[in-house]
């Protein structure tokens, strides 16, 4: 998307705030959604979200003003935020204790199956034909890629339990922080530079799509890998400590990223990044889920696309202002920055309590 809006003559400003539209619509209707779904089931809002996510995604790739183009980039963000905003409490609802972290896993890798296909089918594609037009299409294709998934949204059985709405106030303010917050850095961070790989392995090494999506295929195929060897490591580590060691692994790659002058160095750093960064979501997201009480899923789901997506909006706007004004290079400092506070905030709200817990009960031990 990124590298068809260039093309078409968008500037990079202009390409951020399209990038932050879909953030918006979650935004405005993620907790609604959410909460909804424990009401009403998921398999609507499922439905629902890839068929609207089509049609929005179908009218950016005709998108002949700023207005339209961001207008057609909210549309698709209503429809992907109807479907991420129910995804993990969807998972929860169909895996017990004994197999929800491989469910989560299975998800994860099958999303970056994807990935890989959809890059390398629209890298290629647009190569092939060649100029906008091929990267109209390229677009087109992952459009109907999005539609297709309504099929087999339709075909799930609806899990046994029974929708209840929740009183969600009591976790809205006890989880907020503790999920929130460090995720709305990461977020943040993750805004400000994920959206524009595209756009920097063409500008800075005059790339072609092909090749472009070609990288970025490979990053699907080692986060993958990274996705299978994730329960087995938490299993050992714990699944916040893999989340912290993961996200602090990544950093030295992230500059190597952002200064390395040389295409090998910043493709393998890129390829090092997308494995790490990765690792630890699926894990994250099947512990946080394991926390609440069945019908508080979706409201928990919920607050993860909310915090989520308030970065996400931010993150491409305020990187497309850096890139206008320092280029590439203080847009991607910028997402260390995020990276560096996310890390000592994770350790304060889980990483501490639980320390202190356990010191407290080896006190009391002692006292006996």
């Amino acid at each position: 998307m990124n590298l068809y809006l260039h093309r078409a003559g968008f500037s990079n400003d202009v390409i951020g705030y399209t990038n932050a539209m879909p953030a918006v619509a979650a935004m405005l209707i993620g907790l609604p959604v959410a909460s909804a779904s424990d009401r009403y089931g998921r398999r609507p809002f499922l439905v629902f979200g890839t068929l609207i996510a089509a049609f929005g995604a179908t009218a950016l790739a005709f998108s002949a003003s700023a207005p339209i183009l961001l207008a057609s980039a909210l549309v698709m963000g209503i429809g992907t935020t109807c479907f991420f905003a129910v995804e993990g409490a969807l998972l929860a609802d169909y895996s017990g204790d004994e197999d929800r972290l491989a469910v989560f896993s299975s998800n994860f890798l099958l999303g970056w199956v994807g990935g890989f296909c959809g890059s390398v089918a629209g890298g290629y594609l647009a190569a092939a034909i060649g100029g906008e037009g091929g990267l109209r299409y390229a677009l087109l294709l992952g459009a109907g890629a999005v539609g297709l998934g309504a099929i087999p949204a339709l075909l799930l059985p609806r899990p046994q339990r029974r929708m209840v709405m929740p009183a969600t106030g009591g976790l809205l303010s006890r989880d907020l922080l503790k999920f929130g917050i460090p995720n709305l850095v990461l977020a943040f961070g993750a805004g400000a530079m994920v959206r524009f790989f595209n756009l920097f392995f063409a500008a800075k090494f005059h790339l072609d799509p092909g090749t472009i999506g070609a990288i970025l295929a490979s990053s699907y195929v080692v986060t993958a890998g990274a996705a299978l060897l994730a329960p087995a490591i938490a299993g050992r580590v714990g699944s916040i400590n893999l989340l912290i060691a993961s996200v602090s692994l990544s950093i030295p790659f992230l500059f190597v990223l952002t200064y390395a002058p040389w295409l090998g160095a910043v493709v393998a750093a890129f390829l090092a990044r997308q494995a790490l960064m990765n690792m630890g979501e699926p894990v994250y997201q099947a512990f946080a889920q394991g926390t609440v009480a069945p019908e508080r899923r979706g409201a928990l789901n919920g607050m993860f696309t909310f915090s989520w997506n308030i970065g996400w909006f931010a993150g491409p706007a305020v990187s497309g202002v850096l890139q206008v004004r320092g280029g590439f290079e203080l847009a991607f400092t910028f997402t260390i920055v995020c990276y560096l506070v996310y890390i000592p905030l994770l350790w304060w709200f889980w990483v501490r309590p639980r320390q202190s817990r356990s010191a407290a009960a080896r006190a009391a031990a002692s006292d006996r």
